[in-house]
């Protein structure tokens, strides 16, 4: 059994975090959008060995359908994909949900004119091969703040 990217210690709230602001009841969930097989069910094994819920689809149309009957916490989606790539699945979903946030995942360089063009739709850019770690980290933070927004009225 491989050893998880994120100790279970590194998303375990401290007893000053539980009088602060109330403890999520389960893991949030992340949807993952990939019209590569292997490498979807690569990731989705990662993130579920570091305690994130998961669901896959391999298009951006299924992700908008996935969407429209459930509430993932964040979407990790690929930007070259048949049909509706990333881009347009991520301006779909922020007009739609737009406190959901939206991680793109790309082989294409990531230049400073990409970064332009994509800020506010994308919260976080992350270039291929994938930094699972930082993947990691990055959802876990993003994806738990989404969840205590939906759990605690009045929290920004």
């Amino acid at each position: 059994m491989s050893t998880p990217i994120v100790s279970a210690a590194a998303t375990t709230p401290t007893r000053s975090m539980t009088s602060v602001c109330p403890v999520p009841t389960e893991s949030p969930s992340i949807l993952l959008v990939d019209d590569d097989e292997r490498a979807l069910d690569h990731l989705r094994r990662v993130l579920e060995v570091n305690g994130l819920r998961c669901a896959t689809v391999f298009s951006g149309t299924d992700a908008l359908v996935y969407c429209d009957g459930h509430s993932p916490h964040a979407v990790v989606t690929d930007l070259s994909m048949p049909g509706i790539d990333g881009r347009i699945l991520a301006r779909w979903l922020k007009a739609r949900y737009p406190s959901v946030p939206i991680i793109l995942v790309t082989g294409q360089e990531v230049t400073e004119a990409m970064l332009s063009a994509f800020s506010g739709i994308f919260s976080v850019i992350l270039p291929k091969p994938l930094d699972l770690e930082r993947l990691v980290i990055v959802l876990t933070e993003l994806s738990f703040t989404a969840q205590l927004r939906e759990e605690t009225p009045g929290l920004p």
